[in-house]
């Protein structure tokens, strides 16, 4: 924590000015409920990922990660580490954004 709010003065390099404070918009919609169906611009294949499967695949790595770095082995704490990024990306859906 910085101390900072919004009532603390702040320097903008002529004065001490205090920060206006500024209405904080609703955020849109992100999740809901899982028995309302998929919205439209939803991403396509997120429901089809075998979840299990990924959480188990990400727990093996995790102990031998942990394993490595218990035997202060860095270079294999790296690379799994780096295997670890790869794979749970490789099982998740791709999707473009445009449009």
């Amino acid at each position: 924590m910085t101390g900072y709010s919004f009532s603390t003065p702040v320097w903008d390099g002529r004065t001490w000015v205090r920060p206006a404070v500024v209405e904080v918009a609703a955020a849109p919609k992100v999740n809901g409920p899982e028995d309302r169906p998929r919205e439209r611009d939803a991403p396509a294949g997120w429901d089809k990922v075998d979840w299990r499967g990924q959480e188990g695949q990400a727990r093996r790595l995790r102990q031998r990660i942990f394993k490595a770095s218990q035997e202060q082995d860095w270079p294999k704490v790296r690379n799994l580490q780096k295997l670890m990024g790869a794979a749970l990306l490789e099982g998740l859906p791709t999707w473009s954004f445009a449009g």
